[in-house]
């Protein structure tokens, strides 16, 4: 290896003393190398394990490991072909060093010149060697993907890569889904089981909670591992567990500190402020976000979040629909409180007009019902009560007249009207006087409007 080189760079990761069995993620990592795929995708956000994880299965494939930890400054095609063929020579008894030879001496770097002489050796192998590519969402150099592309065009058996990434990386992922070549490893699959979670609490780190509390951490994380980690380290102070799973939210100060510095500090203004100002709605679609925020490149914005692992959860398989995770999600609704707090209202009127506008009647009306003047959700609640009576939304419509204040119901003889109907429908739920005071409500209305 060249004296210049750091060697952690290329070495790899020291495991816990203590680990929990990953078992269906590393099932799905075993069967992709032993079905031949060329490349094995481990993209989710931060704080997923996907370091551990791999670790864990190159600890148990029994099969030369090349591990490269990647960093910004590799972005440099010679600096980072240099790295992995010191890793693949340090793995696989001075594997590429022909091509590492050619790398550091040439005055400019071919690269069709290192490929084929690693190619060749590869062929060589009597056994398939793992390539690990840490990191690789700080490479942002189209050379570099061009060379891994090329890599994997040659179809080596003896070759099996691995990246991880918080993003997808610039390569054929498609034509390598197509051919049967991929194996994708996403943030569902690493999330956390139940048991898994108990597993981590209890022989990890060392907290004892109930099966009770350990599911509701679990679900308040969504089985993301750097939250579970967090909530764990906060549980050793606490001496009320319950009490503390309770308000264990995004904005827990572990939390807070953890996404603001892993994820929000790296993004451009333009996406800190698209994600605080989207964070009002509980799922988010293009026409949406735009119509909230008021920037046109909503889409791209959505696409981009995804790409990039951004705690963005897609809700259909046509990409339509997302939501942000639920720990994300109070972060963003923190953030904007903080940031922006008089547009909250406004970004709330702004999608109950969205929803209006499509169609999608008790989701405008959550959103109105958050503005404190009260106009918009009266005129709503007015509009598309009774339509929605007739269509058998009884209990939604007599829920909305329970929320609404008794002053802006009795300005309007129509929800007066609607409100004695949802009563009446009920039926069982609701007695006889209930429905007659509601109609003398109504009564008082219309003759107040006719004075």
């Amino acid at each position: 290896m060249p004296d210049s080189l750091l060697a952690t760079k290329i070495s790899l990761p020291i495991l816990r003393r203590t680990c929990v069995p990953r078992k269906k993620v590393l099932r799905l990592l075993r069967e992709g190398f032993q079905d031949g795929h060329l490349l094995t995708l481990v993209s989710a956000p931060t704080g997923y394990g996907k370091t551990t994880t791999i670790r864990m299965w190159v600890e148990e494939a029994s099969h030369p490991v090349a591990w490269v930890t990647l960093e910004k400054s590799d972005n440099d095609l010679r600096q980072f072909l240099i790295y992995i063929l010191a890793a693949l020579g340090r793995a696989g008894d001075h594997l590429g060093q022909d091509a590492l030879e050619v790398v550091e001496n040439a005055h400019e770097v071919d690269s069709q010149q290192a490929l084929g002489l690693l190619v060749n050796d590869l062929r060589g192998l009597d056994r398939p060697i793992i390539l690990v590519l840490e990191e690789y969402h700080l490479i942002e150099n189209e050379q570099i993907d061009r060379f891994i592309e090329a890599l994997l065009n040659q179809g080596l058996a003896q070759l099996h890569l691995v990246i991880a990434t918080r993003e997808d990386p610039g390569l054929p992922l498609t034509r390598l889904r197509v051919r049967n070549q991929l194996t994708e490893i996403r943030a569902a699959d690493l999330s956390f089981s139940l048991d898994e979670a108990s597993d981590f609490f209890s022989k990890v780190m060392g907290v004892t909670l109930s099966r009770q509390l350990v599911e509701a951490l679990r679900g308040r994380t969504e089985g993301w591992a750097a939250g579970l980690q967090l909530a764990a380290l906060s549980l050793r102070e606490s001496d009320d567990p319950a009490r503390f799973v309770e308000g264990f939210r995004g904005t827990h100060r572990h939390v807070l500190d953890y996404l603001i510095e892993e994820v929000l500090a790296s993004q451009p203004e333009e996406v800190r402020t698209f994600l605080r100002r989207t964070s009002i709605l509980d799922q988010l679609c293009a026409s949406l976000c735009e119509a909230v925020t008021g920037q046109l490149a909503s889409r791209q914005y959505l696409h981009d979040l995804e790409c990039n692992n951004l705690f963005l959860v897609a809700l259909d398989e046509e990409r339509t629909w997302y939501r942000y995770h639920a720990l994300f999600g109070e972060l963003l609704r923190n953030q904007l409180l903080q940031a922006e707090p008089e547009r909250v209202d406004e970004l709330h009127e702004r999608a109950a007009d969205w929803y209006q506008a499509h169609g999608f009647i008790p989701k405008a009306v959550e959103h109105a019902f958050q503005s404190p003047h009260g106009g918009q959700v009266s005129r709503l609640i007015e509009r598309h009560a009774m339509p929605m009576l007739y269509q058998g939304e009884v209990a939604t419509v007599a829920g909305w007249f329970d929320r609404l204040p008794e002053s802006l119901l009795r300005a309007s003889p129509m929800m007066c009207v609607s409100r004695a109907w949802a009563l009446a429908l009920l039926q069982r739920q609701t007695r006889v006087e209930d429905v007659e005071r509601a109609l003398q409500t109504a009564e008082d209305a219309l003759s107040r409007a006719d004075a």
